[in-house]
C-alpha cells in the first residue's frame, strides 16, 4: 500500500512509549476491559493462527524480521519521526501481535498523540526495504488477513465504543467545526464524525457556468505530477513511471490521457473527506471499488517528505492499491478521469449510488462540485487525469494558497 496516507497521512507526531514505540491511548475502563481480550479475538487471533498453522507464511514472517533495514541517511530526516534505527530491529512475531492488538482498538485524537498515522509510520517501518516485509503485505494469505484487520478496524470505528475522543476533535479550533453540519443528537461513531457534511455554501464553486474552469476534487494538498506521455504511463519527479493502464483498470479510455496532465490530491485526517467532481460533463465510466493492497508504500519518507507530503513523490505506487475511478466527458474540453485511492487501512473507496457503476451506453450528467463519494478514516488520495493537459496549477488573488502551522522559533523572537 503503497500507499497510503493516507492514503490519511499526516499531521505532526507525537509518540510516547509502548511495546513498539507507539503512542499509548488515554483509555477508559471499559477500553482496558477490552485489551485483555484482543489477542484472542479477531482479526487479531487470525493473525496468530495463521502464523502457528502456515508454515510458508511462518517463515516469511521470521525473515522480515531477521531483515530489518535502518533508514538510508539520505532520506532519514524527511520521515515524520526521523531515527537512526528501525524501531522492529530485535522485534518478534509477539510484538507485531502486540501492535495490532493496541491499533486495532485506536480511538484517534486530533493532536496527533494517537492517531492512525502513527501506527501507519511504525509499520511502514516492518516493510522498509524489506521483501519479506513487502511479501506480507503484497501478497495472501497475508494480503487477504490485512484485509480481515481493516475490516475489523471499519467496524470497530463505527461502532459506539469509538466515540470517546469525538468531544476533543468538536474542541479543537483547527477542526472548524463552524463549517459542518453536527447531528442533533450527536455523532453514534467516529466513522459518522470522520464523514461529517459541510453546511450549505461551506465550499462556493469557482465559476460554477464556466467549463473551462476546473476545480479541487476535495480539502487537500495539490501537487502536479509530470506530463502524461505515449505509453500511458506517468513520469514522476524521481523518475519512476505510473502505468494508467493499471490505474484505471483496463479501461478503454486509457489511451486519451496518453499525452495528459496528472495531479494529485491528497487528504489530511483533519479535513473533510468527501470528494467532488472537478468539471461538469457525463461519467461515461466508473468501478467503485478495484481489489489492491491496503499497505506498502516502499519510499514512505520521500512521499511524507518532511511535510511536503507528495511532492516528488513516487506515484507508481498507487497503481497497486485499493481504489475506484471515474471517466468524465465534458462538452468542449475533451474527457477527465478521477481516481479515488485508499491508501493505510482505507479498505475500499465509496460511491454516491448513482456513480458507483456507470457504462458509457448509460452515461450519467456530473455537475462540477457535485459529490462523488467519501473516505471512512485513514490515509486518502484522489489522482485526477486531464486528457488535455494543463501546465500549471492557478488560483485567484485572496484565495488560499496554505496553512502556517504553529512556530515556536517565531514566537520565542517576539
Amino acid at each position: 500500500m503503497k500507499i497510503m496516507l493516507t492514503l490519511a497521512i499526516l499531521l505532526a507526531l507525537i509518540f510516547a512509549p509502548t511495546a513498539l514505540g507507539a503512542s499509548s491511548a488515554p483509555a477508559d475502563s471499559a477500553s482496558r476491559e477490552m485489551s485483555k481480550d484482543v489477542l484472542n479475538t479477531s482479526p487479531i487471533a487470525a493473525l496468530k493462527d495463521l502464523y502457528e498453522k502456515n508454515s510458508e507464511f511462518h517463515a516469511t514472517m521470521d525473515k522480515a524480521f531477521a531483515n530489518m533495514k535502518d533508514p538510508d541517511p539520505n532520506t532519514a530526516d524527511l520521515w515524520p519521526s526521523p531515527r537512526a534505527t528501525n524501531p522492529w530491529k530485535g522485534k518478534k512475531f509477539d510484538d507485531l501481535l502486540q501492535f495490532f492488538s493496541e491499533w486495532y482498538l485506536l480511538k484517534p485524537t486530533p493532536n496527533g498523540a494517537w492517531d492512525e498515522f502513527n501506527y501507519i509510520e511504525k509499520f511502514a517501518w516492518f516493510y522498509y526495504e524489506n521483501e519479506f516485509g513487502q511479501k506480507i503485505v503484497g501478497e495472501d494469505p497475508g494480503l487477504n488477513w490485512t484485509k480481515q484487520f481493516v475490516e475489523a478496524r471499519r467496524e470497530f470505528l463505527e461502532s459506539q465504543q469509538s466515540t470517546e475522543t469525538i468531544s476533543q476533535w468538536l474542541a479543537d479550533p483547527s477542526i472548524h467545526m463552524e463549517q459542518y453540519i453536527i447531528p442533533p443528537d450527536g455523532f453514534k461513531s467516529f466513522n459518522q464524525f470522520f464523514i461529517r457534511d459541510l453546511k450549505p455554501g461551506m465550499r462556493p464553486i469557482a465559476s460554477p457556468l464556466d467549463d473551462s474552469v476546473l476545480v479541487s476534487p476535495a480539502d487537500c494538498v495539490l501537487n502536479m505530477i509530470e506530463p502524461l506521455t505515449p505509453g500511458a504511463k506517468i513520469p514522476t519527479k524521481l523518475n519512476q513511471k505510473l502505468n494508467v493502464t493499471q490505474l484505471l483498470n483496463g479501461s478503454k479510455y486509457v489511451s486519451l490521457f496518453e499525452n495528459g496532465t496528472a495531479i494529485s490530491c491528497i487528504l489530511m485526517p483533519t479535513t473533510y473527506h468527501h470528494y467532488h467532481s472537478v468539471v461538469s460533463g457525463k461519467v461515461v465510466e466508473s468501478d467503485e471499488n478495484i481489489s489492491g493492497e491496503y499497505w506498502g508504500i516502499k519510499d514512505f519518507a520521500t512521499f511524507y517528505n518532511a511535510r511536503n507530503f507528495g511532492y516528488a513523490a513516487n506515484y507508481s505506487v498507487f497503481e497497486q492499491f485499493r481504489r475506484g475511478y471515474l471517466v468524465i466527458k465534458t462538452d468542449e474540453y475533451g474527457y477527465v478521469a478521477m481516481i479515488p485511492v485508499g491508501l493505510d487501512t482505507i479498505g475500499s473507496v465509496i460511491f454516491e449510488d448513482k456513480f458507483a457503476h456507470v457504462s458509457d451506453s448509460n452515461p450519467v450528467p456530473v455537475y462540477k462540485g457535485e459529490k462523488l463519494g467519501h473516505f471512512e478514516y485513514g490515509g486518502s488520495l484522489v489522482i485526477t487525469l486531464i486528457q488535455q493537459g494543463i501546465s500549471s496549477i492557478t488560483t485567484q488573488q485572496g484565495q488560499q494558497i496554505g496553512i502556517f502551522s504553529q512556530c515556536q522559533e517565531c514566537r520565542a523572537e517576539q
